[in-house]
């Protein structure tokens, strides 16, 4: 660590040829994440347009450590609803407007006395009684078109 220099540069950096730094923040939603340093052999290295540059530059930095964070954290929110899904005592099943099944979770393919791979891609009717699908899939139809779901 450098410590603090009460805006001096340090001397083990002028030896390496640093006389001039600037740092700036980079701030995301609630925190300082890291921060941004500038450094160079002159004082003049940054002219007031320049210095507006490395200020956007940081902005974009910010931004992007933000977006990586919030990226992560629904990485994660994903990963424990597929967990959920995969591991929950009932049976899951995912159709389509098609009544094709896209989902199943493994929980529930047991209870089919089946594999997910098997039943994902029949018909949602295959999987009732042959008196009771022309209804059932009457009953998914209205469904779709109503915008309900499943009671």
């Amino acid at each position: 660590m450098l410590g603090i220099h009460e805006g001096r540069v340090p001397e083990a950096l002028k030896e390496r040829g640093v006389q001039f730094w600037a740092s700036m923040p980079l701030r995301t939603k609630d925190t300082i994440a890291g921060v941004l340093v500038i450094a160079g052999p002159s004082y003049k290295m940054l002219a007031s347009k320049q210095a507006e540059l490395v200020e956007a530059f940081g902005n974009q930095i910010s931004v992007a450590i933000h977006n990586a964070r919030l990226f992560e954290r629904l990485r994660q929110s994903e990963q424990q609803y597929a967990d959920l899904f995969e591991n929950a005592p009932d049976l899951y099943l995912s159709v389509n407007r098609q009544h094709i099944i896209v989902g199943c979770n493994k929980h529930g393919a047991t209870m089919l006395e089946s594999t997910p791979a098997r039943i994902v891609g029949q018909r949602f009717t295959t999987l009732c009684r042959a008196e009771r699908q022309e209804a059932v899939q009457a009953m998914l139809d209205r469904m779709f078109l109503q915008g309900r779901r499943l009671d």
